[in-house]
């Protein structure tokens, strides 16, 4: 809880947060690029606020960086910048910083690679990566943390021992059921599928929503895809939290027959909201089709609402 940005799951466990951890400003174009940037300009500013950041704590006192290479459900599918995660490898290679990639939403085939940060420029590569969701597929709670020989060879060198391990750690029928997962993505090339499906997808969501008055992003990348909801589309006003303007699009949905993931405090912790589409690996085309036409009906009809309410016919 510790490294979350969320404030509505940091809030009960405040007295027991670690005072150790910062944060610095989000890869996050949508609200942050500045209008006279460019991709590339936006990334390097990151980059040079993030060696400031360094530099300002001590190199030397940061044990990792760590990041989602796509931002699961705190902004819903948010990208970074071209050129962010190379320049964040090269500040961690320059520091002596380890940089750990959160995949535990993003990875193990949900974007249409296997692990999320092989779709970043430079070819990327993390010392640490975390994985779960997409392990045991929902079959079994599972999760797994991956590191490189850099931090296997250091432990060698000291004690050669991993002292965090728990009761339940590796456990047997857990570990089997994740690998009959992974069997079943690699027998039926389900990432391949989730790349070519999540392109499609995406098409037809910015088809379908990118012109809607109160749609301000679609973004997405493979299977894993977000749209943010907005007041307005010119100044990007989130609406007031009391709205539930995604809330009330994933409960009209949801009664249609499509669960969608809506997710508050998309924008600083606290307000903006988006919903969350992860269909299955397996889904068919027709399926894709049903969700589509699903929240389509559900959007129009929470904006038909939404509008009579701010014309005083109805509370919102």
């Amino acid at each position: 809880m510790s490294i979350s940005s969320v404030l509505g799951r940091r809030v009960p466990y405040e007295d027991v947060l670690l005072p150790n951890v910062s944060f610095v400003n989000p890869a996050f174009e949508y609200h942050y690029r500045r209008n006279n940037e460019t991709e590339e300009e936006y990334a390097e500013r990151l980059i040079h606020e993030l060696e400031a950041h360094f530099l300002g704590i001590g190199p030397e006192k940061i044990i990792s960086f760590i990041v989602e290479p796509v931002v699961g459900a705190t902004s819903g599918c948010v990208t970074a910048p071209k050129g962010y995660f190379s320049g964040v490898r090269s500040l961690c290679d320059k520091y002596g910083i380890l940089l750990h990639f959160d995949e535990v939403m993003c990875g193990v085939g949900r974007t249409g690679s296997y692990f999320a940060f092989e779709q970043e420029d430079g070819d990327v590569l993390p010392d640490i990566v975390t994985i779960g969701k997409g392990l045991g597929g929902g079959y079994v709670p599972l999760a797994a943390m991956l590191v490189n020989d850099r931090i296997v060879n250091t432990l060698r060198q000291g004690s050669s021992m991993f002292n965090h391990g728990h009761t339940f750690q590796a456990h047997p029928t857990a570990c089997s059921a994740a690998l009959a997962v992974q069997k079943i993505i690699r027998r039926e090339g389900l990432v391949s599928r989730c790349a070519d499906l999540g392109s499609k997808f995406g098409q037809r969501l910015h088809a379908e929503f990118g012109c809607c008055k109160y749609v301000g992003d679609v973004r997405g990348r493979g299977l894993f895809w977000a749209l943010e909801f907005v007041k307005d589309k010119k100044t990007k006003t989130p609406f007031e939290v009391s709205v539930g303007f995604g809330a009330q699009i994933h409960q009209m949905a949801f009664d249609l027959g499509v669960a969608v993931y809506p997710c508050v405090g998309t924008v600083d912790g606290v307000v903006g909201d988006h919903i969350l589409l992860a269909p299955p690996f397996n889904i068919s085309d027709d399926e894709l089709d049903i969700i589509i036409s699903t929240l389509r009906r559900a959007y129009h009809e929470v904006e038909l609402h939404y509008d009579n309410a701010m014309r005083g016919k109805m509370p919102v």
